[in-house]
């Protein structure tokens, strides 16, 4: 490609991927790629900062190498071993690192010794090359032949090849060896004093001409791409060996460390104390220099190129380096020299001028980045640069506190020197935004008000708020100018929204719940103001996040993904195709799509400068990119780019189950090999430790996981990488576990199965023998219960034949009482029924004599003559024996009472209202009497009796046809 176009740049910066683009590389022109570097160090748990082996295993693991330990790490943890480790390795300073090609066996060259990792046995085992066990081997690099027969460089010692009885020197070199390569079945030995070769198929050293000018030179390193082998001196130079022709490529004048070639074909270089550069294959060779703080003069041990093309960096002291090169975003940072970095890392505005960018900072003035000639130049140093605007070719930049300057140039900056209508100067003014208006006014959002400059008459008009005008600004705090589509101006302030209305020179002011008096700091900040491509208006707040404003009736309408937004701080607001707004605020950057009202968050982790970004820091560049300051440089990346990162398929992997048990309260079994487990009974609750291995996006992983056998409904989570059970009962379950990024399908699930043994009493054997042995026991106990049950009733029965004949003797004693009881009652009604009749007869008597008195009275009378003292003697006497009539009745109602109790009270309960005589001709009806004798003892006559019977019937309510007297002789019966 002859023209180099931003898009292609910026493209380049991000990815660092150096395609056939035109980059010479000489003495005059050091030509630099801008690369974004995390890194991973000790207390990150590193086990050292210096690293110097590194490989990715199947099960994408990196393998990290070091001056003291080795060190596993699957981006989320890291696991250390050393020589005193529980899993220990005989010597600590790694060397080189590789997989096995036939075993699952990762090999180790330390300074001192041969090893290897078994993944079956998870431990560490040592391999002996000479056959003196205690021979220090310092293992420089380990190979394999055609047959995968290990090749083992020894530094001192030589070369030794693997055999059925171990290894064999094949190659005595009197100098060190630093390393060793495979190429078309010859073995190059790299030496302090050039290269030796040794034909693996006819087993002798053998020379080739084409190496003899290396001879003297310390050969570094030595590693074979396909057929070309890059060789790497002490001096800094790069040679390629390919077709029987030696080239040298480069003299960077620093030793060459390391070797090795990334997926697109480029060939990275790692040197000492100059860091890390890229050679790339077109029409001739370009070479280019990574720019990185962390690297640009430090000393690179290894480069290694894993899995999803991440370029890994071992340093001296510095750790372990990623390198992404599919990153999305790219960071301009702080840097030094002429070097493309900032004098300050804090951007404050960001302005797009056709294929090269403006970027004010806080405090390091404003620079001018030239993406072409991967160069930055300075103006205004020293200044805080807050806003930026281009008008006519002019170049208009607000600061802090200083003003306002511009340059028709772009190189000589000039103060602008007015004072406004109110008489001030704005030589101090703090400008925080420029708008141009129709290329005639240029409006100032500042602390003080808004300003608006007439570009022609140079006419200064300065607005304020009134407080008795309700049509003036409705704060001075302004943030924000920004036109719409309509023309209309709004004013962003510290309190409330402003229309500009032209026509009366005033404003209109609008708060968020009409409320004037609303906390000015919080309810009505706004900092940024943005219209969509579907002239929907946005306004981003100071804490009160995300706002549509219905410009139809000037209301604010507030948006639902509020609740979700990782910050409510928006300071800036850009947008992409596709519905996408673009937020950047205290808390990273978050998109926000207003069709499907989802949003995605972007923070540090993604490849941001940082969580904070500044407020009006923004803008779209050409080809469709964007650009974010904050407190640590700019983000530049390609919407679509970022919304669309391939992802690759996610399988997690199984690392360790830890057994929790009351003897060993944490017992890590590692199964990541494995895909089943035995459990003990009392290893009964126990956790999983799980990962799916990513480096660049770890972060965002979703996890889903179950246990079959217990339940099978997916458990999700977001951030944990482990799941507790405890106190299951024995039986198979099997464990799954799944991985996805946001908003992506769920990758392949993982199983791992899972047996926990009961404990005897648990076992089916031992149920079955005890529940035979309760049948034993059952049976024994039913025959010893039935022969009791027989004992006892016999005896029982005794007993009870015993109370029986007691009961029945009681029974007769109380018969013979209740008889004689009953014999007593009887005699003794008997008398007073005899009592009864005789007062009842002497009552008759009684009536007699009462006649027969009446008839001696009446015969004197009517015979006074007969009168004399004898026959009134006689009367008397008549008279005395008659005196005790009513007594006598007393005792005859006495006696009844007691003789015919249940007579007298059922005669009660008939409640019929009876008289005393009533009474009495019921007694004497129920002693038998005739109606002569009723007559005669109740002194009436015999039809007064017949008249005291009708009477009695009619109070007794008896019909005609029941008789009185068999009515009266069974009541009480």
């Amino acid at each position: 490609m002859n023209t180099f176009s931003l898009m292609n740049r910026v493209a380049l910066y991000y990815f660092i991927t150096i395609c056939s683009t035109s980059f010479g590389y000489d003495a005059t022109n050091n030509s630099t790629v801008p690369t974004k570097l995390t890194a991973l160090k000790a207390k990150q748990g590193l086990s050292h900062n210096n690293v110097t082996a590194l490989v990715q295993d199947k099960y994408d693991i990196l393998w990290v190498g070091t001056e003291d330990g080795l060190n596993m790490y699957d981006g989320n943890s890291i696991t250390s071993f050393q020589d005193n480790s529980e899993k220990k390795l005989t010597f600590n300073s790694i060397r080189t690192l590789e997989l096995d090609p036939l075993m699952n066996k990762v090999w180790i060259g330390t300074n001192g010794s041969l090893e290897f990792y078994d993944y079956e046995r998870d431990n560490f085992y040592r391999e002996h090359i000479t056959s003196n066990l205690n021979t220090i081997e310092d293992v420089c690099k380990i190979l394999w032949d055609d047959d995968l027969n290990k090749i083992v460089g020894v530094s001192n010692q030589g070369v030794f090849r693997e055999s059925k009885n171990g290894y064999r020197l094949i190659s005595k070199e009197t100098s060190q060896i630093n390393s060793i390569e495979k190429m078309d079945n010859l073995l190059f030995v790299a030496t302090e004093s050039g290269v030796s070769l040794y034909d693996l198929i006819l087993n002798q050293s053998i020379q080739q001409y084409q190496f003899d000018d290396l001879n003297g030179k310390q050969i570094k390193v030595l590693e074979a791409f396909d057929h070309s082998l890059y060789l790497g001196t002490a001096q800094g130079e790069i040679y390629r060996y390919e077709d029987h022709q030696l080239v040298r490529l480069a003299d960077i004048g620093h030793s060459i460390k390391t070797i090795t070639k990334d997926q697109k074909g480029n060939i990275w270089v790692g040197s000492e104390s100059n860091g890390a550069m890229i050679l790339t294959q077109g029409e001739e060779l370009q070479h280019q220099k990574i720019l990185n703080k962390k690297i640009s003069s430090k000393t690179i041990n290894t480069i290694y190129v894993g899995n999803d093309n991440i370029v890994w960096l071992g340093s001296f002291g510095n750790g372990l380096l990623q390198c992404n090169l599919n990153d999305p975003f790219y960071t301009i940072a702080e840097g030094e020299g002429n070097e493309l970095g900032l004098k300050n890392g804090s951007v404050t505005s960001i302005l797009n001028d056709d294929e090269k960018i403006w970027i004010g900072t806080d405090g390091g003035g404003l620079h001018h980045v030239d993406l072409q000639m991967m160069s930055t130049k300075v103006f205004l140093p020293s200044k805080s640069i807050l806003s930026l605007k281009e008008v006519n070719g002019i170049l208009w930049a607000g600061t802090y506190k200083d003003g306002l300057y511009f340059s028709r140039d772009k190189k000589n900056f000039q103060k602008l020197k007015l004072f406004d209508d109110q008489g001030n100067t704005i030589e101090k003014e703090v400008v925080w935004d420029i708008l141009v208006d129709n290329t005639t006014y240029l409006w100032m959002a500042t602390s003080n008000g808004i300003l608006k400059y007439n570009l022609n008459t140079k006419e200064l008009n300065r607005y304020n708020y009134q407080v008795d005008n309700p049509n003036s600004l409705s704060n001075n705090d302004c943030r924000k100018v920004f036109k719409d589509i309509k023309g209309d101006i709004w004013i962003g302030t510290f309190h409330g929204l402003n229309r500009y209305r032209k026509e009366s020179d005033d404003f209109k002011r609008l708060y968020f719940n009409n409320k004037e008096e609303d906390n000015m700091n919080i309810n009505n900040a706004i900092l940024s103001i943005y219209e969509d491509d579907k002239l929907n208006f946005w306004v981003g707040t100071f804490g009160k996040g995300l706002w549509r404003l219905n410009r139809q009736e000037d209301l604010f309408e507030v948006e639902e993904i509020n609740t979700a937004l990782p910050s409510l701080f928006i300071y800036s607001i850009e947008s992409s195709e596709g519905n996408n707004l673009w937020l950047s605020t205290n808390k990273g950057i978050t998109v926000y799509n207003t069709k499907t009202n989802t949003i995605l968050n972007y923070n540090a982790a993604d490849g941001l400068q940082g969580p904070q970004f500044n407020v009006g820091a923004s803008a779209k560049l050409s080809g469709k990119y964007l650009a974010f300051g904050g407190t640590n440089g700019v983000n530049i990346f390609n919407p679509n780019k970022v919304l669309n990162t391939s992802v690759k398929p996610l399988r997690p992997i199984i690392k360790n189950i830890i057994v929790h048990s009351s003897k060993v309260p944490f017992n890590t079994k590692k199964v990541i090999y494995k895909n089943h487990l035995i459990l003990s009974p009392e290893e009964r609750n126990f956790s999983f430790e799980y990962v799916a291995v990513d480096f660049r996006q770890n972060h965002k992983l979703e996890y889903q996981t179950r246990l079959l056998g217990f339940d099978n409904h997916w458990q999700t989570t977001k951030s944990n990488s482990s799941i507790l059970y405890s106190n299951f009962s024995p039986g198979e379950y099997t464990f799954q576990v799944r991985a996805r990024y946001p908003h992506q399908e769920w990758g392949a699930i993982q199983s791992f199965k899972l047996q926990l043994l009961p404990y005897f009493y648990e076992r089916l054997e031992f149920k079955l023998f005890c529940t035979l042995l309760l049948l034993i026991m059952g049976v024994f106990v039913y025959r010893w219960t039935i022969k009791k049950m027989d004992r006892n009733k016999m005896k029982m029965e005794g007993i009870i034949n015993e109370r029986l004949n007691v009961l029945i003797s009681e029974e007769q004693l109380l018969s013979d009482i209740e008889n004689q009881k009953a014999d007593l009652i009887k005699e003794t009604l008997d008398k007073r029924e005899k009592e009864l009749t005789t007062h009842a007869l002497r009552l008759l008597h009684l009536n007699s004599l009462i006649e027969q008195l009446d008839e001696k009275l009446l015969h004197l009378q009517q015979n006074p003559e007969e009168f004399t003292i004898n026959k009134i003697k006689s009367i008397r006497r008549d008279i005395k024996n008659a005196e005790n009539l009513e007594k006598e009745w007393e005792v005859l109602n006495q006696l009844f009472a007691e003789v015919n109790q249940p007579f007298i009270k059922e005669l009660q309960e008939l409640n019929k209202g009876l008289t005393d005589g009533n009474l009495r001709l019921c007694y004497l009806i129920r002693l038998n009497m005739s109606t002569k004798d009723i007559a005669s003892i109740m002194g009436i006559s015999i039809n007064s009796v017949k008249v005291a019977r009708k009477r009695l019937r009619k109070r007794l309510d008896l019909s005609s046809d029941v008789s009185l007297n068999d009515f009266i002789l069974n009541l009480g019966k």
